[in-house]
């Protein structure tokens, strides 16, 4: 299944150190040419999560997309905190589902 193409505002990557990437796309790219993002400040398949900047060549080369549903338990808790104070739950983001796989209950 592919991936929304029009309106997702945020998009999940597993990076190829085991960790994950929360990717802020609505912002777009800052003037570095970075998207701003939360992902691990620690490298390591562990939880440590900050906010980082991550390009879209180091996305494209070294990360694959992921569905919220793909998340660990582990990680799911860990990007939980950053979504508090928004009116949108994770599992609610478009650009965390492929097509035809977006929950029509919403549970985090």
């Amino acid at each position: 299944m592919s991936w929304p193409r029009k309106n997702d505002t945020a998009r999940l990557y597993r990076d190829s150190d085991g960790s994950y990437i929360f990717v802020n796309i609505i912002a777009g790219l800052s003037g570095g040419g970075q998207y701003d993002a939360i992902g691990n400040a620690m490298a390591g398949p562990t939880p440590s999560l900050a906010s980082i900047g991550v390009s879209p060549a180091y996305l494209h080369s070294r990360c694959t997309r992921v569905e919220w549903s793909e998340l660990p338990e582990p990680w799911r808790r860990a990007f939980s905190p950053w979504f508090r104070g928004t009116i949108v739950d994770p599992p609610a983001i478009r650009g965390f589902w492929r097509i035809g796989n977006m929950p029509t209950t919403i549970q985090v």
